[in-house]
């Protein structure tokens, strides 16, 4: 697999063009494309929350674990009817994100599994859509998210299959994780019908949407 500066630098070129094609396209505004950007660049880094160890996973789970609090906390007053008490609230919540919740996703998933195949591509850009937007005018910019998003995703696989290309002197030797990226099934079976089913699902929910 190709390293984190590898997939870092691929991000960023993937949320440049991206920013820029959804804004020349007049799909949206300026301040919009700075959102597609960071779609794009964390759809580059996505597929490695898979990873115990990886970049990725710890600083997604450290943005969660300020930014889900702070939700919480201002959506339910009963979380805040004293700084203390939202101090409390907070630490309570950080901590369950980091230590327990973190240590569940690292039990029910597995580096290359189901994070690494072609509808984990598709399924994270329909995430991707239903989250960036609640109002019908908000397609275009939902549309250029998911999109974004995707090629990101694409993008990081792609750079996973060809670092498994080896290539000695003039000799050709592929190692044995290629193909482990890019593919459709994986070895576990009822992963593979869930993803499945769950594209299934997301697509009849947003295709009409999209049209």
């Amino acid at each position: 697999m190709a390293n984190f500066k590898t997939h870092r630098q691929g991000a960023v070129m993937v949320g440049i063009v991206s920013a820029i094609a959804a804004y020349s396209l007049g799909m949206v505004t300026l301040t919009e494309s700075a959102f597609v950007f960071a779609a794009g660049f964390c759809g580059g880094l996505a597929p490695d929350l898979d990873h115990d160890a990886s970049i990725p996973l710890r600083f997604v789970f450290r943005v969660l674990a300020i930014l889900i609090p702070v939700i919480l906390i201002q959506k339910h007053p009963e979380f805040h009817r004293s700084v203390g008490e939202s101090i409390g609230y907070f630490v309570v919540f950080a901590t369950l994100i980091l230590f327990p919740v973190r240590w569940l996703f690292g039990k029910l998933t597995v580096h290359r599994g189901i994070f690494h195949s072609v509808p984990a591509i598709f399924i994270y850009g329909a995430l991707i859509f239903l989250l960036s937007g609640r109002q019908h005018h908000d397609i275009p910019f939902q549309k250029s998210m998911a999109i974004a998003s995707s090629l990101g995703y694409f993008a990081h696989l792609l750079l996973d299959e060809y670092s498994s290309l080896n290539f000695n002197g003039h000799r050709f030797k592929p190692k044995r994780s290629l193909g482990t990226a890019l593919d459709f099934i994986k070895p576990n079976k009822r992963v593979t019908i869930f993803a499945y089913i769950l594209l299934t699902g997301l697509v009849w929910f947003i295709l009409p949407q999209w049209r």
